[in-house]
């Protein structure tokens, strides 16, 4: 039997409660902190003079806060959050919250900050924007409340791992231009348009142990001729706002396999694939969440050791720091 959509309103509440939660257990709310490299000891006030200041290969820590500014990376550094510390675009233009360019950008990291703000659409607006090659590590972060993109990968191909990608203005994670990104361990959710956007002939990107859930649109859309590594994935209850389905492929050559494609546009079946087919071990049923935003698994999850151990760069542990491989057998999903 067709299960409805849930009141869109409804859903917003209940994922705006759900990342506030998050961001109150991991920051500290009040304004400013203090910002220190590696191998110095001077304390910086903004993260940008942190980052200026850092060499290559070093590290620039940042306390728990709020840092109302933009970051630019050209380097790499790690950016290391302590306490999960907020950088808020918010009044500062139409700008990206953080953007990484040029390949120097190979070794450099990200990790443990909230990252929302930025207005804009396009090539701006994005919460982390990676352009012309750059492959940081995006790890352990949480992207919310951007205008346009959480993630917007243009020529280039960073690793997206551990991250919470929430209640963005259009994709989740863009994929264009020649852009490879390895997606890992994620939740998406709550972003107005897709989960995940492929474009582009020459993007591949890989797409593993992810669960995407309640996008306004589709879960993945795959488009001009991309040719996404899709595995150990849950894809659910997309289209909350339009007619999305689980797996859209407009053009593209995509694997599909090991995947739970269930229930998106308020069906059960309907909407889960459009223009492609479910992988040979794919599954459509009912995950079992926890809860209507809590996206670890009941015990008697169908999902639970329904993934594949060859997946491709499947992670060693879950988005909890759980094994991820057990003797052979792997959960779908990032948890």
């Amino acid at each position: 039997m067709g299960k409805s959509k849930l009141n869109n309103g409804a859903v917003m509440k209940r994922l705006l409660g759900f990342v506030g939660i998050l961001m109150l257990g991991w920051v500290n709310l009040a304004f400013g902190g203090t910002v220190t490299v590696s191998g110095t000891s001077t304390v910086f006030t903004t993260i940008q003079a942190g980052v200026n200041a850092c060499p290559e290969g070093g590290t620039v820590s940042v306390a728990a806060g709020t840092y109302t500014e933009v970051i630019y990376i050209n380097k790499g550094i790690a950016l290391i959050g302590i306490g999960t510390p907020t950088i808020d675009a918010s009044g500062l233009g139409a700008t990206n919250t953080v953007t990484f360019t040029g390949s120097n950008t190979n070794n450099a990291v990200i990790f443990g900050v909230v990252i929302t703000g930025a207005t804009g659409t396009g090539s701006i607006g994005n919460g982390i924007y990676c352009k012309n090659n750059a492959g940081p590590t995006i790890i352990n972060n949480i992207i919310s409340g951007n205008n346009h993109d959480g993630i917007d990968c243009n020529s280039s191909s960073p690793s997206i791992t551990n991250n919470i990608v929430a209640m963005n203005g259009v994709y989740g994670i863009q994929c264009s231009d020649s852009s490879s990104p390895f997606i890992i361990n994620n939740i998406l959710t709550g972003n107005i348009e897709d989960g995940i956007y492929c474009s582009s002939s020459f993007s591949i990107p890989t797409i593993t142990n992810n669960t995407i859930s309640g996008n306004g649109g589709h879960g993945i859309w795959c488009g001009f001729s991309s040719s996404p590594i899709i595995t150990n994935n849950i894809i659910t209850g997309n289209g909350t706002t339009n007619a999305g389905y689980g797996i859209y492929l407009a053009s593209g050559t995509p694997t599909i396999n090991y995947n739970d494609v269930w229930g998106n546009n308020g069906l059960p079946t309907t909407y889960n694939y459009h223009n492609c087919g479910a992988g040979t071990y794919d599954i459509s049923t009912n995950p079992q969440f926890i809860g209507e935003v809590d996206y670890h698994l009941q015990s008697t999850s169908p999902c639970i050791n329904k993934g594949t151990s060859t997946a491709p760069n499947i992670p060693i542990t879950d988005k909890d720091g759980n094994p991820r491989i057990i003797g052979n057998i792997v959960d779908m999903g990032a948890y």
